[in-house]
């Protein structure tokens, strides 16, 4: 199983489908921290672009992801369920362990084992987002 992935500019991580230019965003959401891909590097990441990652810039959104595995901090989550489950964040401590894990090696080095789980954490991590999304807009 080969898998190519780009890092996603918030989190570092190889979260996101490959773009065709560097600085033609994907748009996607990183599993991992939900920085969208707008197009923003390093070298305006001092700016705050609004859109799908509100009022942060990629340097606030690094900074909150150091602290909580995501891109909010915690007085300004915008998400309809505020704050990760303690499951969300045991996925998100064993993905990040098995994205350093695949880094040290070379695309064809990482074994079809780690991605396999990759894979299965990260849709995990997208059935508790919808799990989450599904209660609170029945709640309301």
């Amino acid at each position: 199983m080969k898998i190519i992935r780009d890092c996603c500019p918030c989190c570092g991580y190889p979260t996101l489908q490959p773009r065709d230019h560097p600085r033609m965003p994907t748009f996607e959401i990183c599993v991992l921290c939900r920085w969208q891909d707008d197009g923003q590097t390093d070298l305006d990441a001092d700016k705050v672009y609004g859109g799908a990652n509100g009022r942060y810039s990629l340097t606030e959104a690094r900074a909150n992801f150091r602290k909580y595995l995501v891109k909010y901090s915690p007085e300004t989550d915008t998400r309809l369920v505020p704050r990760d489950w303690p499951e969300e964040t045991n996925i998100k401590k064993a993905l990040i362990r098995l994205y350093e894990e695949s880094q040290t090696l070379s695309n064809q080095s990482i074994s079809d084992e780690i991605w396999a789980e990759i894979l299965n954490l990260e849709n995990r991590l997208d059935e508790i987002t919808r799990k989450k999304n599904e209660q609170a807009i029945r709640k309301r």
